[in-house]
């Protein structure tokens, strides 16, 4: 699954943003190095597109619990109504706690 996430194809999009989404919904930390790597790699990298972002960026801040992340893209919500709806949808499929620190952190 790991193989999928290194995907820049622009055909490819939605196969890296359901991964990433998998992950971030049945995160098992047995391989969470490799995932941090690769959402790491993610955010980084200006190709993928902000939705894909955000869902690495979330994955990022379950496994590691470091704010550091979500600040970095706190921004994207100001501006964007597009990406304030992606964060609800991908958040409503989340449990109450991690909502509640998401949006603690994003002020949201």
């Amino acid at each position: 699954m790991l193989t999928f996430l290194s995907s820049k194809s622009e055909e490819e999009h939605f196969v890296v943003l359901s991964t990433v989404n998998c992950i971030l919904e049945h995160v098992k930390y047995n391989y969470h190095i490799d995932v941090i790597e690769k959402c790491e790699a993610i955010l980084d990298d200006s190709e993928y597109f902000q939705n894909v972002q955000i869902s690495a960026v979330l994955c990022l801040y379950r496994i590691s619990h470091d704010s550091k992340y979500l600040i970095e893209i706190g921004d994207w919500f100001d501006d964007s109504e597009q990406n304030r709806e992606y964060l609800t949808n991908v958040l409503d499929r989340n449990s109450k706690s991690f909502v509640a620190s998401v949006k603690a952190v994003l002020r949201f």
